[in-house]
């Protein structure tokens, strides 16, 4: 079926005579199967505390395909409205900060986004990121506004366990110390991000430290269905000009180790997908270069979506993730994964998870590294997977400790 666009959805979803919770979600990130997936999981456990609630999500998405059908009504607001509507709604909270609300500057959009906030018993800052830190600092700002805006309404604001930092730019360091102090409730996905925190704010500051959001949704731990070949899942992302050879060296000759010691199928998941950014095309040129395997399969970035992705990962034997969510999906239905963080939110899981020994940075991906690893992990499969499983259900636990914390707020209004 046909998209409509994101305003149609929004105002025939919306209903201002229906009494309902209101609850927006800001910041919610791109095209992105992971954020998708910590999005649905969000959503769906909101949803089990208030039946009646109306969710509004303030996106960036670029791909229509990106709103995806969740099991509630929700509607789509685009973060990035035309400059003519951003300067009508930026003038809107330049007077309300001034206490001179006018609501006739706004534009259809601004009058969109104030009136979802005006009926919200809380607004939500979206899992993902780090969109609140230096990795992403060239549109924070943006996040940020949403967050003040939600502030100069007198809005209930909880950060729903992004990761965040690290936090050394002294430019937009002032403005962070004030709007982190916005927010009833801090929550963070990741010790590392809760130090960069208390690093920017204080000890005193009051940050909890939970779990990513996907983890609420354990998957079945069933295992692969019985099969002569052995299925390796791949996920990684392309690390920029400077290191791509010698990467995609280390990335081959691991997905080598395990096609050597059994018959293989080795499956690459896309995780972004869309016209600005995509996985695929550079998935598709590692796949080109594998030998030996069984046979190889580049998945559509554009046609699965997330729950598709978590049920390859449940159904394979091993895992490599160069992305942080198909790592949370391996987790979740307890899969042996080999991870390779470029930020710190995914050492962040791996060491919530107790697979730390199965890690190896970015900056270390070169040579054999990646494929002992690997053969260790082959090795040690039930070991990892007895780890994981002692250790994912205070994770879920965790992570539904901030769909809790989220409807205390509520409940407090």
């Amino acid at each position: 079926m046909a998209k409509t666009s994101q305003t149609a959805i929004a105002e025939s979803q919306f209903r201002s005579d229906t009494p309902a919770t209101g609850v927006v979600v800001i910041n919610q990130h791109g095209d992105n199967r992971g954020d998708e997936a910590a999005m649905r999981a969000m959503i769906t456990h909101l949803s089990e505390g208030l039946p009646d609630a109306q969710f509004t999500i303030v996106h960036q998405f670029s791909d229509p395909r990106s709103q995806v059908d969740l099991d509630v009504p929700v509607e789509y607001i685009d973060i990035r409205p035309s400059v003519v509507e951003a300067l009508r709604l930026s003038l809107f909270a330049a007077l309300s900060s001034l206490r001179i609300p006018w609501d006739g500057v706004l534009g259809r959009h601004g009058r969109m986004v104030v009136d979802r906030y005006r009926a919200a018993q809380l607004v939500i800052s979206a899992p993902g990121g780090p969109y609140f830190g230096d990795m992403y600092a060239n549109h924070e700002v943006v996040h940020w506004f949403y967050v003040w805006l939600a502030h100069l309404l007198n809005r209930r604001l909880f950060l729903y366990a992004p990761s965040a930092g690290p936090f050394e730019n002294k430019l937009l360091n002032p403005l962070r110390r004030r709007a982190f102090r916005w927010f009833d409730a801090v929550t963070l996905r990741d010790p590392f991000s809760a130090e960069y925190l208390r690093g920017l704010m204080g000890d005193k500051f009051e940050v909890e430290v939970t779990a990513d959001s996907a983890l609420q949704d354990l998957t079945d731990e069933t295992g692969p269905e019985e099969s002569e070949s052995f299925t390796l899942a791949v996920s990684v992302r392309d690390p920029g000009p400077e290191i791509r050879d010698e990467y995609e060296s280390a990335v081959l000759s691991a997905i080598e180790a395990v096609s050597e010691a059994q018959p293989t199928q080795v499956v690459f998941l896309p995780q972004l997908h869309g016209p600005r950014h995509k996985d695929q095309p550079y998935l598709e040129t590692i796949a080109a270069q594998i030998k030996g395997a069984q046979w190889v399969r580049v998945e559509s970035g554009d046609d699965l979506d997330s729950r598709e992705h978590r049920r390859i990962i449940s159904e394979a034997d091993l895992v490599i993730a160069g992305r942080y969510h198909p790592a949370v999906f391996a987790i979740a239905s307890r899969t042996p994964v080999l991870v390779i963080p470029y930020e710190h939110k995914a050492w962040g899981v791996a060491r919530q998870a107790g697979i730390e020994h199965w890690t190896v940075d970015l900056s270390e991906a070169r040579g054999d590294r990646l494929a002992t690893t690997m053969k260790d992990l082959l090795t040690r499969s039930e070991e990892v997977k007895k780890i994981m499983n002692e250790r994912v259900h205070e994770l879920r636990q965790l992570s539904l400790r901030t769909t809790e914390i989220a409807l205390d707020l509520i409940g407090r209004t």
